[in-house]
Protein backbone atom coordinates (compact mmCIF):
# COMPACT_ATOMS: atom_id res chain seq x y z
CA UNK A 1 0.00 0.00 0.00
CA UNK A 2 3.01 2.31 0.82
CA UNK A 3 4.58 1.50 -2.43
CA UNK A 4 1.76 2.24 -4.68
CA UNK A 5 0.94 5.39 -2.75
CA UNK A 6 4.54 6.55 -3.05
CA UNK A 7 4.52 5.55 -6.69
CA UNK A 8 1.54 7.46 -7.65
CA UNK A 9 2.67 10.82 -5.74
CA UNK A 10 5.99 9.97 -7.68
CA UNK A 11 3.79 9.63 -11.24
CA UNK A 12 1.87 12.75 -10.46
CA UNK A 13 4.88 15.07 -9.35
CA UNK A 14 6.62 13.93 -12.45
CA UNK A 15 4.11 13.40 -15.17
CA UNK A 16 2.16 16.60 -14.72
CA UNK A 17 4.87 18.72 -14.32
CA UNK A 18 6.49 17.04 -17.59
CA UNK A 19 3.48 17.40 -19.57
CA UNK A 20 3.06 21.33 -18.94
CA UNK A 21 6.99 21.87 -20.16
CA UNK A 22 7.91 19.18 -22.53
CA UNK A 23 10.50 18.86 -23.94
CA UNK A 24 12.63 20.48 -21.25
CA UNK A 25 16.77 20.54 -20.49
CA UNK A 26 17.78 17.11 -19.32
CA UNK A 27 18.89 19.34 -16.34
CA UNK A 28 15.55 20.21 -15.74
CA UNK A 29 14.34 17.18 -16.20
CA UNK A 30 16.49 15.46 -14.12
CA UNK A 31 15.96 18.25 -11.07
CA UNK A 32 11.89 17.38 -11.52
CA UNK A 33 12.67 13.59 -10.95
CA UNK A 34 14.81 14.73 -8.14
CA UNK A 35 11.95 16.89 -6.15
CA UNK A 36 9.62 13.53 -7.14
CA UNK A 37 11.70 10.80 -6.11
CA UNK A 38 12.53 12.85 -3.18
CA UNK A 39 8.69 13.69 -2.07
CA UNK A 40 7.73 10.04 -2.98
CA UNK A 41 10.44 8.31 -0.56
CA UNK A 42 9.83 10.52 1.71
CA UNK A 43 6.58 9.35 2.05
CA UNK A 44 7.08 6.14 1.36
CA UNK A 45 9.44 5.90 4.65
CA UNK A 46 6.86 7.79 7.13
CA UNK A 47 4.12 5.25 6.05
CA UNK A 48 5.65 1.72 5.14
CA UNK A 49 6.17 -0.76 8.21
CA UNK A 50 7.67 -4.05 8.66
CA UNK A 51 10.69 -6.18 7.61
CA UNK A 52 10.52 -5.78 4.04
CA UNK A 53 10.62 -2.42 4.00
CA UNK A 54 13.83 -1.86 2.93
CA UNK A 55 13.31 -4.35 0.01
CA UNK A 56 10.35 -2.42 -0.83
CA UNK A 57 12.32 0.97 -0.99
CA UNK A 58 14.50 -0.61 -3.80
CA UNK A 59 11.74 -1.52 -5.64
CA UNK A 60 10.62 1.25 -5.63
CA UNK A 61 13.85 3.34 -6.34
CA UNK A 62 14.31 1.08 -9.51
CA UNK A 63 10.37 1.92 -10.89
CA UNK A 64 11.20 5.15 -10.48
CA UNK A 65 14.61 4.64 -12.55
CA UNK A 66 12.42 3.08 -15.31
CA UNK A 67 9.84 5.83 -15.22
CA UNK A 68 12.71 8.28 -15.72
CA UNK A 69 14.24 6.44 -18.31
CA UNK A 70 10.69 6.45 -20.37
CA UNK A 71 10.83 9.96 -19.77
CA UNK A 72 14.08 10.97 -20.96
CA UNK A 73 13.09 8.97 -24.39
CA UNK A 74 9.60 10.74 -24.64
CA UNK A 75 11.49 14.35 -23.51
CA UNK A 76 14.11 13.72 -26.45
CA UNK A 77 11.75 12.72 -28.91
CA UNK A 78 9.94 15.60 -28.20
CA UNK A 79 12.52 17.96 -28.40
CA UNK A 80 12.80 16.62 -31.91
CA UNK A 81 9.83 17.05 -33.12
CA UNK A 82 9.67 20.98 -32.31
Amino acid sequence: KALEKSLKIFDQELLETFSLKAPMFEEELRELYKDAKKQATELFTKTCIGDDAVNYLEDLKSKFKQKFDQLKVENERAASTK
